[in-house]
């Protein structure tokens, strides 16, 4: 593999803010194309840092790579614990020698990598720790997760996809901040079906009556299902259950990037780990369960680490009586959001 190949492959996943970004479709390649520009089965070309993902830090600690060597010594599947891969330069020897100098002390490390402009580094770091914590209400979690955010607000998918819902969708505003409480959801969205502002035909005492409750939640591209869980119980309307207990699909749309569809319909899956899927394949259906009272889709793009990434988003907002295009971007709280709808074709006279 070239160099650039190398340096293209290290950043595929997230595109930079205050750089020349260039993002395309997600559908512009395929599943297997976008796995191959992560596989890094050459040996490397020059002495390189590599640093896993937080959560796969205990696989593979963040090391130099020797010219020559190879990714698959490290896994034989190196796209789900390799996070980035960057030349090396001189402060990442002296990076690795503070990683073990400040090794009790993670926040003094993450802001040592700030200062010596190693955000890579700081950002691993951050997330290595929240990883290991693994509570986002443990008092030491916020520390890392502010700065993580600091820098993960910086960057953003250079994917667009579509919405992973068909038919008109109410995005949710995070009014209590509680998605940015955690990384795992920290550029989730909450999804609702209404009907003349209603999200239920009744007093919304059955979930049956939710206009939004088992509709279907589809894929977004073209990829493989990596998780499935299916035995949670959805709760009645006004009842919240457990994060932990949340009923989710996760599909791996490759090159790094997986979605993540949380608080699923019971026993609605209609996928199993290892099942290829393409755009508008039928995962589950939106549900109740976890940490819901109302029946809501909940879904982020994620990496390997299973850390929220900030997605681009392409289909069309309501503005007023009509509906207009958006590509690319956030979505926007507040809004009704569909995908687009196919002009009609052309009388024929």
């Amino acid at each position: 593999m070239a160099r650039a190949h190398l340096i293209v492959a290290a950043v595929i996943l997230l595109a930079g803010v205050g750089t020349e970004v260039t993002w395309k479709p997600i559908e512009a390649t395929t599943y297997e194309q976008r796995q191959a520009a992560r596989a890094w089965a050459e040996p490397v070309r020059e002495e390189s840092l590599l640093l896993p993902f937080g959560a796969m830090a205990s696989v593979t600690a963040p090391r130099i790579l020797a010219v020559g060597e190879r990714f698959d010594d490290i896994s034989s599947e190196p796209w789900r614990v390799v996070d980035r891969l960057m030349p090396r330069v001189a402060l990442h020897v002296e990076y690795l020698a503070q990683r073990s100098a400040l090794a009790s002390d993670g926040i003094a490390l993450v802001d040592w990598c700030r200062k010596n402009h190693l955000d890579e580094c700081a950002e691993f770091e951050a997330a290595r720790r929240m990883s290991e914590i693994d509570d986002f209400t443990e008092p030491e979690y916020a520390p890392y997760l502010r700065r993580w955010l600091e820098l993960r607000d910086r960057r953003q998918l250079d994917v667009s996809l579509p919405l992973p819902l068909e038919g008109e969708w109410f995005v949710l505003e995070d009014k209590t901040g509680h998605h940015r409480l955690k990384a795992f959801a920290a550029y989730a969205f909450d999804l609702v079906r209404r009907v003349d502002d209603r999200l239920c035909s009744g007093n919304g005492s059955a979930l049956e009556e939710y206009y939004g409750f088992g509709q279907p939640i589809i894929a977004q591209a073209d990829g493989v299902v990596v998780d499935v869980d299916d035995d949670y119980p959805d709760n009645s309307p006004g009842t919240a259950g457990e994060f932990e207990q949340a009923t989710c699909v996760i599909v791996d749309y490759g090159g790094g990037v997986l979605g993540s569809y949380g608080h699923c319909k019971q026993s609605s899956a209609a996928v199993k780990p290892g099942d290829r899927v393409v755009r508008g394949t039928r995962l589950a259906s939106v549900g109740n369960s976890g940490a819901s009272g109302t029946p809501h889709l909940h879904f982020s793009m994620i990496d390997w680490g299973y850390d929220s990434i900030r997605g681009r988003f392409r289909g069309e907002t309501r503005k007023g009586a009509n509906w207009v295009a958006f590509e690319g971007v956030d979505l926007a709280p507040g809004t009704y959001v569909r995908n687009r709808v196919a002009a009609p074709a052309p009388t024929k006279h």
